[in-house]
């Protein structure tokens, strides 16, 4: 490479590939890194702005930082295309990146997916329909704290149920850590399931069967 021009040397421009033979506009990082789920590396700055930083607020780690984040967006994004993993987020430069909201809500409904897959071993219903689950909050650098309890300081699984929503969490895709606090207050009491919950264990049995019944007796009625 030494002694040759810029344009001397081979190198695939990927603005000109997303182009998609379009001369006139091109697809931005930034919209690929959104429609593949992958943090944007515009969280800080874009490239409008270097200029500036350099010369007038002469912040060269902050333009290195941008750089660096560009090119791993980048490596993502063809490793989703070429449905491979991302890379870890326990990269240094991943670390410097956060997701959109959109990301993050893309993050809590995969969480909430893996909890409904988690079951309190007396009830035949999964902690997040069961009303377990106080709350899932989620930083835009992914890191993830969940508050829940139990239905009885003294339920068998105390120990092992908290851990087993911990490690399921961690496996989500892009989620960085995870914080589990278990908590007794407010205590879990019935009303906190979901109607699908109280549906399944047959609480609703009887308001279904009488609402049925009403429908019955309002159509003979009409006749």
């Amino acid at each position: 490479m030494f002694g040759k021009k810029p344009w001397e040397i081979p190198h695939i421009d990927t603005m000109e590939l997303w182009k998609f033979g379009d001369y006139k506009s091109f697809v931005s990082l930034e919209l690929l890194a959104h429609l593949f789920k992958v943090p944007t590396p515009k969280d800080d700055i874009d490239g409008s702005m270097v200029s500036s930083i350099y010369y007038i607020e002469k912040d060269l780690q902050r333009i290195v930082d941008y750089c660096e984040k560009d090119v791993l967006t980048l490596a993502n994004i063809f490793r989703r295309m070429r449905q491979e993993d991302l890379l870890k987020r326990y990269i240094n430069l991943d670390q410097k990146m956060k997701f959109t909201d959109d990301q993050i809500a893309d993050i809590g409904e995969e969480i909430i997916n893996v909890l409904k897959t988690v079951y309190d071993p007396e009830i035949p219903v999964d902690i997040y329909e069961l009303g377990l689950v106080y709350d899932v909050q989620i930083s835009d650098d992914a890191d993830v704290k969940i508050i829940m309890t139990l239905t009885t300081p003294n339920c068998p699984v105390a120990e092992t149920l908290p851990q087993e929503v911990k490690d399921k969490v961690a496996e989500v895709e892009n989620v960085k850590s995870v914080d589990l606090e278990l908590t007794f207050e407010p205590s879990w009491n019935k009303d906190m399931m979901s109607e699908e919950a109280k549906f399944e264990l047959g609480m609703l049995q009887f308001n279904v069967l009488t609402y049925q019944s009403c429908q019955k007796a309002a159509f003979f009625i009409d006749k």
